[in-house]
């Protein structure tokens, strides 16, 4: 390999997830260079720098991770200027859904090399694993040496000695099928503030406007009801401030986004809520990542891949699908993280 076209799903969590994979493919192949699909958490110097990715060299734009047909002429154009020799495919999407990817792939696979996950042994299985792991076999099977992979590859925990217990809820997400609700988190501040009288509690949310619109919504309720505590809010686009927040915590409970793989690369307690998603395939890979998961499930899950049909619409079920997701389970795990 001397090139490659990294393929990945986008977002600033995938971003997060895919540093140690890009290390233990440069720490493997020193010489080759690559590209790695858009993302917001690769244009971030800090970022960069502490990842010290030095054979990533430019990006591609975003709409060509699925490899749509009306795509392929630019793609090819992309491959041949650049001297393209290897395609490296991070999606879980698999042939039953990435239709248009493996379509290009029997077209060109005389001319280009083609990383992919092994989708027999995944569509088949009884059990579902993380997709980390599922993609270090892969890169372990075309020549990587995957025993230097660091997961916590931001790991800062502040040594601050505060002697009450830190506690952040990270309330934003982008989708709605990912936001466990208003009510909820206000309910479990509550009930943080009855239990644990010393935390202290920390709130970050989002960026778009409904996410800020929630924000505010929260706060103003948490404030009344947990006036003796000290609670504190933000909200950033600044992930480098986010991570330093983060960084101060004994525990972080969060949406399932960006933030849940934040903690784990920062290698803090983490508490993932997930609706839509399967907390076995796209949670934190640590001993420290806890979750809880809806107990009522869409119609429309992909097997073993780890989301559903309805991932960008919602599901038709989905405020029962969240209400599944319980305070008192969320407050017993946290309970369990800080004695």
């Amino acid at each position: 390999m001397k090139k490659a076209l990294i393929v990945n799903h986008v977002g600033v969590g995938n971003g997060l997830m895919a540093v140690p994979l890009l290390k233990v493919l440069e720490t493997s192949f020193s010489k080759a260079k690559y590209f790695y699909v858009d993302n917001p958490f690769f244009r971030i110097k800090y970022f960069k720098d502490k990842a010290k990715l030095v054979n990533l060299i430019g990006s591609f734009d975003i709409s060509w991770r699925s490899f749509p047909k009306k795509k392929w002429s630019e793609i090819i154009i992309f491959i041949n200027k650049n001297n393209i020799d290897t395609i490296i495919n991070l999606r879980n999407e698999g042939p039953n859904y990435d239709k248009d990817y493996f379509a290009f792939k029997k077209k060109y696979e005389d001319k280009i090399k083609f990383w992919n996950l092994d989708f027999n042994s995944i569509s088949n299985r009884k059990t579902n694993k993380n997709i980390i792991n599922d993609l270090l076999r892969m890169l372990k099977k075309f020549g990587c040496n995957i025993t230097k992979f660091q997961p916590h590859w931001l790991s800062n925990k502040s040594n601050n000695d505060i002697p009450y217990p830190t506690i952040l809820f990270y309330v934003g997400s982008s989708q709605e099928s990912k936001c466990w609700g208003i009510k909820k988190w206000v309910r479990l501040s509550s009930e943080i503030c009855k239990n644990i009288p010393s935390a202290s509690l920390s709130f970050v949310g989002g960026i778009t406007p409904q996410e800020q619109k929630d924000m505010y919504l929260i706060a103003k309720q948490v404030i009344k009801k947990c006036s003796d505590n000290h609670i504190s809010f933000s909200i950033s686009k600044d992930l480098v401030k986010i991570m330093h927040i983060f960084s101060e915590q004994d525990v972080i409970v969060s949406n399932d986004t960006f933030a849940v793989h934040l903690a784990n690369a920062l290698n803090i307690p983490t508490i993932g809520l997930y609706f839509s998603t399967d907390p076995i395939i796209w949670g934190g890979l640590s001993d420290k990542f806890n979750f809880v998961e809806s107990t009522v499930k869409c119609d429309g899950v992909k097997k073993n891949i780890g989301n559903c049909i309805h991932f960008e619409s919602g599901c038709s079920n989905l405020g029962k699908i969240k209400d599944s997701v319980s305070v008192d389970k969320v407050l017993k795990i946290i309970k369990n993280q800080i004695k």
